[in-house]
């Protein structure tokens, strides 16, 4: 049985504004407000600025509760906003 019809959610998503990332290089964690079964899951990071400037990320430290946005960069100089979703791996 697919779990969604069980109860379960197989997709979360969410939005972290500039202010969630800190650290060097800048990071945001992610906790879901119920977790996953497992750590298998999907994540796409959608990364909103302001201009031409570009960012490359990285997923750090999966867990059923959450997981790490890691931006690979120091200054977040024309960073808006970064949503993300995560979905459960699997057929439904």
């Amino acid at each position: 049985m697919p779990l969604a019809r069980r109860g379960r959610l197989t997709k979360k998503a969410g939005s972290l504004p500039v202010v969630a990332f800190s650290g060097s290089p800048k990071v945001a964690g992610v906790a879901f407000g119920s977790p996953f079964p497992s750590a298998s899951y999907s994540v796409v990071v959608d990364i909103e600025t302001a201009g031409s400037r570009t960012y490359t990320h990285a997923i750090v430290n999966r867990t059923a509760a959450g997981f790490v946005i890691s931006l690979c960069a120091d200054n977040l100089t024309g960073l808006v906003q970064v949503n993300w979703i995560a979905t459960v791996e699997g057929e439904e």
